[in-house]
C-alpha cells in the first residue's frame, strides 16, 4: 500500500528536482548532512521538502528551512540523525504543502473505483440497505466461503434503488453470514499523511493527475504562457491518459457496470 507521504514524494519526483542522499555523518535533532550534496545554488532548497526514507526518522517529511554545504536544516524536532540514514530532498519549486494539497484534491474530488464488504447474507433476503456512502454500484460479488481469502462469484441479478440493493426473486444469495462485496464509484476522500491510499486507486494516474494540476496552477499564478511550463503540463496530461488506459484495462480505477441478466 502507498501512503500519502510516499505519493507526495512520487509527485515531487515527477515535477521537481529530487535528490536521493545518505547521511555521511551524525547530525542533530534539526539537521542531517551528506557531505557529497554540494550544490551551486543553496537557495533552491530553502522552503523545499525532505523525506526520511531509512533510519531513526523513517516516514517523516518536513519543510527544509536551511541548507549549507551539504547540511539540511528543518524546524521540527527529529530523532537524532546518524551516518547511514537515507533521505530525499526536493527543491522549492513546489513546496510541501502544494504537493500534499494536489494529491488530496484528486482523492477528494475525482471519481474512482471503491469496494465495500460490510453486507453479509441473510437467509431468504432479497433487499439490503446499502452501507452509508455507497451508491452508483458497478458490480456485486458474493463470497463462496467464510474463511480468508474469500472466493468470490459475481451476481448479475440485482438492481440499485433508493438506497437499497435488491436481488431478483430466487436469485438472492442464500448462505448465511457470507459476505457481499459491492464495487461502486465514489470519492476516495482525505487521509492522514501516514494513511494508505486504497489499492483500487492507480498511483501513476494519481501522481500525474496531481502533476497536471500543479502546472496549471503555476501557469495561472505567473499569468503568462511559459512555454516550458506548458510543455510540462501537457507531458503530465499524456502520462495521466496513459495511466487511465492501463487502469481501465485492468479495472483498477473504474469498471463498466455489470450487465443485468434476466432472473428467469
Amino acid at each position: 500500500m502507498t501512503t500519502l507521504l510516499e505519493c507526495m514524494l512520487e509527485l515531487g519526483r515527477a515535477t521537481s528536482q529530487v535528490y536521493d542522499l545518505i547521511a555521511t555523518e551524525s547530525g542533530s535533532t534539526t539537521t542531517i548532512k551528506d557531505k557529497n550534496a554540494i550544490y551551486n545554488d543553496p537557495g533552491l532548497f530553502e522552503g523545499g521538502t525532505i523525506w526520511f526514507l531509512e533510519g531513526n526518522n523513517t516516514a517523516k517529511c518536513y519543510v527544509i528551512t536551511g541548507y549549507d554545504n551539504g547540511k539540511f536544516t528543518v524546524a521540527e524536532t527529529l530523532t537524532s540523525t546518524i551516518a547511514g540514514d537515507v533521505f530525499a530532498v526536493a527543491t522549492n519549486k513546489f513546496p510541501r504543502h502544494k504537493l500534499k494539497q494536489k494529491i488530496l484534491d484528486v482523492l477528494r474530488f475525482e471519481r474512482t473505483l471503491l469496494k465495500n464488504d460490510d453486507l453479509v447474507v441473510l437467509d431468504d433476503t432479497e433487499e439490503y440497505t446499502l452501507p452509508s456512502g455507497v451508491d452508483n454500484i458497478m458490480a456485486v460479488d458474493v463470497a463462496q466461503n467464510t474463511a480468508e481469502p474469500w472466493l468470490w462469484r459475481r451476481n448479475y441479478y440485482w438492481k440499485e434503488h433508493a438506497g437499497s440493493l435488491i436481488f431478483d426473486p430466487n436469485k438472492q444469495p442464500t448462505n448465511d453470514d457470507y459476505k457481499i462485496r459491492l464495487w461502486y464509484e465514489g470519492n476516495h476522500g482525505v487521509i492522514a499523511e501516514s494513511g494508505s491510499i486504497l489499492s483500487s486507486v492507480n498511483i501513476k494516474w494519481l501522481v500525474w493527475k496531481a502533476a497536471a494540476n500543479l502546472y496549471r496552477d503555476e501557469l495561472t499564478r505567473i499569468k503568462q504562457d511559459n512555454p516550458m511550463e506548458v510543455d510540462l503540463m501537457n507531458e503530465a496530461k499524456s502520462y495521466m491518459i496513459e495511466a487511465i488506459l492501463n487502469c481501465e484495462r485492468y479495472e483498477l480505477r473504474s469498471m463498466n457496470p455489470s450487465p443485468r441478466l434476466s432472473g428467469f
